[in-house]
């Protein structure tokens, strides 16, 4: 399997970096944010948080088998061990399982369009009654450069799952099939998942990105 570049183990994108914000706020107003990361990668985000201060907890969740990356984070410092946990797992399958309120956040980077438009709803729901704060979504849109090489563009959003072509494959290192979304597309899910859409913005490469709260 193999679910492209992990860009965050190598730099932050804006989106990350309003994420850091963000949480930085809720923690000089004293609050105690438990975060989740669904698609958490090698955990450049993950770590990021967990050493903002020593009153959050940061959970990331990947399919991959990451956990030596954690450990390696934790050996250099201890106090990570309490702040900063992993689990190898399925994200929807996850979710269903987590209880209502575990999280007060929750960061989707790079990943929702590994899933079929279906799985990528339920999720969206789940998390709307199971979250009680923010959510921080980013995914690959019909104007980024994967989309020249993404069969059936034009097929309807819930149809829309194919892999890359063998020349996108190799460029883009993914090997999954994805379902890709225009700004209109990925506004219109999230809003009748739950989500209140409090900011988006397409990227210079045509990804999108977007923060929402709860309803």
């Amino acid at each position: 399997m193999s679910y492209g570049i992990d860009v965050a183990k190598y730099r932050l994108d804006d989106l990350d970096k309003i994420i850091l914000e963000n949480i930085s706020r809720k923690l000089k107003s004293c609050q105690s944010p438990k975060v989740l990361i669904l698609g958490s990668g090698a955990g450049g985000v993950a770590l990021s948080l967990a050493k903002l201060n020593s009153n959050i907890k940061v959970q990331a969740i990947d399919i991959l088998p990451y956990s030596n990356n954690f450990l390696h984070y934790q050996n250099q410092d201890s106090i990570l061990t309490q702040k900063l946990k992993f689990t190898q797992a399925d994200m929807l399958e996850f979710v269903t399982n987590m209880e209502t309120g575990c999280y007060t956040d929750v960061v989707i980077q790079r990943s929702l369009h590994y899933l079929p438009y279906d799985s990528a709803v339920k999720l969206l729901k789940l998390l709307s009654e199971k979250i009680i704060g923010h959510l921080y979504l980013s995914v690959s849109g019909v104007n980024t450069a994967i989309a020249t090489h993404y069969p059936n563009l034009k097929q309807p959003l819930n149809k829309r799952f194919f892999k890359l072509n063998e020349a996108g494959r190799k460029k883009f290192s993914i090997s999954q099939p994805l379902c890709l979304y225009s700004l209109q597309d990925i506004m219109k899910v999230t809003t009748a998942c739950g989500w209140r859409i409090c900011y988006h913005k397409t990227s210079a490469f045509g990804n999108i990105k977007l923060v929402a709260g709860v309803d």
